[in-house]
């Protein structure tokens, strides 16, 4: 099986402010997310970053 760019998205579901601190290993994931964000803008692949209640939890992390 081939990943093919033209049909290839990234997608970022809810790393937000108040969800991290509680996630295990939140600073290897966090770095590692980062470095899957910045590849995908490199080779030019769609990136879609969602966040579910942000009254609540916070916007994503940067």
């Amino acid at each position: 099986m081939r990943i093919l760019k033209e049909s290839t998205i990234g997608l970022v579901i809810d790393i937000q402010e108040r969800l991290v601190p509680v996630m295990e290993e939140q600073e290897v994931f966090v770095e590692n997310s980062k470095k899957l964000i910045q590849g995908l803008q490199i080779l030019g692949i769609p990136l879609l970053v969602t966040q579910q209640y942000t009254k609540g939890l916070g916007e994503t992390i940067e």
